[in-house]
């Protein structure tokens, strides 16, 4: 039975504005070779929900199981993530500030990070339709 599995944490797949931001900002081309090294190297993707059922003892995991989750629902994980995602059909979570769907990200606005667009639920819809999950 596999006991170790990898969780790949991102927050913006856009290019940072600010040295803060270079923290949580992945820019799209980086994002897309780190998908298809995934591919290219035999790792096997799986849901959040897969571990979760591994971890309660409903399922094993295959050898080199690696998750993709994705933070704060910034608009880019739409724009720049969901192609990519779908194109390696890569599974993924995204964790939504419900509280700001459409809207954008102000409570990060003024510690040095940009103004950005969070996701819309009509967005989370397209999302959800290329099997996307959300927390």
């Amino acid at each position: 039975m596999v006991e170790r599995f990898i969780i790949l944490m991102y927050h913006m797949i856009s290019t940072p504005t600010t040295q803060k931001e270079a923290r949580y900002a992945c820019p799209p081309g980086r994002f897309e070779s780190h998908m298809r090294l995934i591919r290219s190297q035999g790792f096997n993707a799986v849901s959040l929900d897969d571990v979760c059922r591994h971890m309660s003892g409903e399922i094993t995991l295959p050898d080199k199981s690696v998750v993709v989750t994705l933070d704060d629902g910034f608009e880019d994980n739409y724009r720049h993530g969901l192609p990519v995602l779908a194109n390696y059909r890569i599974p993924a979570t995204v964790f939504l500030v419900t509280g700001r769907m459409g809207g954008y990200n102000t409570w990060m606005v003024g510690r040095h990070y940009a103004k950005r667009r969070m996701v819309s639920w009509t967005q989370v819809g397209e999302m959800e339709a290329h099997g996307i999950d959300f927390g």
